[in-house]
């Protein structure tokens, strides 16, 4: 039977992604803790997982890498050679190159330009600590077994389902000849049954190997250490004696428990837990069919109440709440923790420090955090300019710092933290902060403000999101070209999420991130405006009210404000802004829903309220345009469409108001 591996490829790709995400984490916390053995032992693992893999698939320029950094991560492991700061740069600097290789190999791109140079400097690195017999050995060895080889007599017998793991028995034999040298290999085929009942899909045959090896037992059983639960492998050790009643050390409990064996190893851990890759489009056509479903439930609950006077269904309930757990359920599915981006920041942090001769603690805390696969794709650039900003401009050199009473080392903190129902990640640094005299004073040359204007120091924090303003002293390589906070803002606000940012001199400075925990669904507040009604996200809204004839107040070029507890709010006609037909033109005979997006409000004028509903999204863009102040639309009970509001794009369109309550644009 031909099968086609190129089927494979891409769950091999996302697998050595993970890989090197763990890699790179571990050698992170090595830095820290060069003795700790575990951590070598997980980047180990990965770099043999990935050698393995790229052997199964013919992806050889990532094998032959990936062999020369498993030798000397190997050596480190038997404590031959010692993990250094000098040493663990050039281990992450092989990550660097293992992911260029990969991605070069997935695109059909080039690879890295320094594969050669770093495989060069693993080589000498692990030549260089070579031990000093190594050195003396003789160079016509013998073929005689010396002191330190060892003889094994390996059991490899793969489970019926072993195929059905993208595995092959052959690859991982021909692995285990690299150990060493095998001398004998018996096949087992009493388990093949006849032509007719044979299943291409199912492993009968098993192997006893003998292998002449200087490798220890854990290095041999670690060839096989990737295979399922049920295929049994048995190592058992030939110690040189003539006496045949001398038992041999066996690493299995013994010759009358190895038919127990297989059975005893189908028992599962009980920490286990099983995990399947789903395709993501598959997710998402399921997630929008069970949304369907939601509209669905809705229309029949609606013609029930309508057929029955009002009257609601025991059953239709029952089914309603089944099916909102099912979308609930669907929903958690796409969600994945912030981990693998707070990882990267620690990298940045790291790289960045050590280019800028500074001295930078770096915490993370929330990293558990779970939030949309398509928010955390997208939120990963955005972060990571704003922590190249934090090391390169907030945080001062060590002379600087101590001159100024302040520690050494900065301190540069990231977390993540559920609120409101939505996700949070707050970026803070002790740095020197910003010096809000000189931004004030280039958004005045740059015509954003003007002279007259008097501005808070939140304010004035917010104008370093206009494009092109940037105070840096000079342009570097890392940041300072004034391009990059605007679109950090606009791409967290297309995130349907917002970013403000505060700065005290001398103190430091925080960026808050906030974001929606999923872009598939909403809590919406329904509003009617003529014959249509429209839906305005929940966590937006402050409030809705009535107000009295005295508190709506028309202000420069007719501009309308309500006062609302002492606060002055500017009105936005709804119906003007979406050019369509209104019921109520007095605010005193409407109503006025107060919506916010960080620290600024307003009010929509609406004819009524319908009530609240949760909305499924549906892309407006794939199927018509994009639309200003229109986030999406979603099906109602009724079968009508509802355009679901933009709170961030019509704040856009709305006057802002100074202190004094003048119009300033």
């Amino acid at each position: 039977m031909n099968i086609d591996m190129g089927q494979f490829l891409e769950s091999f790709f996302e697998e050595a992604s993970e890989h090197i995400e763990n890699m790179e984490a571990a050698l992170l916390q090595l830095e820290s803790s060069p003795g700790d053995g575990e951590l070598l032992n997980t980047v180990f693992r990965a770099a043999h997982s990935i050698k393995g893999a790229s052997s199964t698939f013919g992806v050889k320029a990532v094998g032959e890498f990936t062999h020369v950094l498993e030798s000397l991560l190997d050596r480190m492991r038997d404590g031959e050679i010692q993990v250094t700061s000098e040493s663990t740069e050039l281990l992450l600097t092989s990550v660097d190159v293992l992911e260029g290789l990969l991605s070069a190999a997935r695109d059909g791109g080039a690879d890295p330009e320094n594969v050669q140079e770093v495989t060069e400097k693993l080589q000498r690195l692990n030549g260089m600590e070579a031990t000093p017999q190594a050195a003396e050995a003789p160079s016509a060895e013998s073929n005689t077994p010396t002191e330190t080889t060892a003889v094994y007599d390996v059991t490899f017998t793969p489970s019926p389902e072993f195929f059905h793991f993208g595995l092959d028995p052959l690859l991982l034999i021909r692995e285990l000849g690299e150990c060493g040298t095998i001398t004998d290999v018996q096949l087992d085929r009493s388990k093949m049954p006849s032509l007719a009942e044979m299943d291409p899909e199912t492993s009968y045959l098993s192997w006893v190997l003998t292998i002449e090896t200087e490798r220890s037992r854990d290095e041999l059983r670690d060839v096989f250490l990737f295979v399922d639960d049920n295929t049994v492998i048995e190592l058992e050790e030939r110690i040189p004696d003539p006496e045949p009643e001398v038992a041999t050390e066996t690493e299995t409990a013994g010759p009358s428990d190895v038919a127990d064996a297989p059975a005893a190893q189908k028992q599962p851990k009980a920490a286990t837990r099983e995990s399947v890759r789903v395709n993501g489009e598959r997710l998402d056509e399921m997630i929008n069919q069970i949304g369907e479903l939601v509209i669905g439930i809705s229309m029949v609950e609606q013609e029930w109440s309508s057929l029955h006077g009002g009257a609601e269904s025991a059953a239709t309930a029952q089914l309603s709440k089944i099916v909102r757990d099912l979308q609930e359920q669907s929903l958690s599915l796409r969600m994945v923790p912030v981990a693998a981006t707070f990882q990267k920041m620690a990298r940045i942090v790291r790289d960045l420090s050590s280019k800028l001769g500074k001295q930078i603690h770096f915490e993370v805390s929330g990293e558990e955090t779970e939030l949309d696969k398509t928010v955390v794709d997208q939120i990963g650039d955005p972060l990571i300019h704003m922590i190249r900003n934090s090391v390169d401009h907030g945080v001062e050199s060590p002379e600087d710092r101590v001159a100024a009473g302040k520690p050494a080392a900065g301190h540069v903190s990231v977390r993540a933290f559920h609120q409101g129902g939505n996700i949070y990640i707050e970026l803070k640094d002790d740095g020197k902060g910003m010096n809000l005299e000189a931004i004030r004073k280039k958004a005045i040359d740059r015509g954003i403000i003007r002279e007259a204007d008097r501005l808070t120091n939140q304010e004035i924090c917010d104008l370093v999101f206009h494009a092109g303003l940037s105070t840096a002293e000079k342009v570097t390589d890392v940041s300072g070209r004034g391009v990059g906070m605007d679109v950090v803002r606009r791409n967290i606000e297309e995130l349907k999420g917002s970013v403000t940012l505060f700065s005290e001199p001398g103190v430091g400075t925080t960026v808050t991130v906030r974001l929606p925990l999923t872009l598939a669904i909403l809590d919406g507040l329904l509003v009617c405006l003529g014959s249509e009604v429209y839906v305005v996200p929940l966590l937006s809204v402050v409030e809705s009210f009535r107000p009295k004839p005295g508190e709506v107040k028309r202000l420069a070029n007719n501009m309308e404000v309500v006062q609302v507890r002492g606060e002055v709010v500017p009105i936005l006609r709804l119906h003007e802004v979406l050019n369509t037909k209104s019921n109520v033109m007095d605010p005193t005979k409407g109503l006025l829903v107060i919506v916010e997006d960080h620290d600024s409000k307003f009010a929509l004028l609406v004819d009524d309220l319908v009530g609240q509903q949760q909305a499924v999204i549906k892309n407006l863009e794939s199927n018509f345009r994009k639309v200003d102040g229109i986030a999406g639309a979603t099906i109602l009970g009724d079968g009508r469409v509802a355009l679901i509001l933009d709170i961030v794009g019509l704040k856009h369109l709305t006057p802002k108001i100074d202190p004094p309550g003048q119009l300033v644009a």
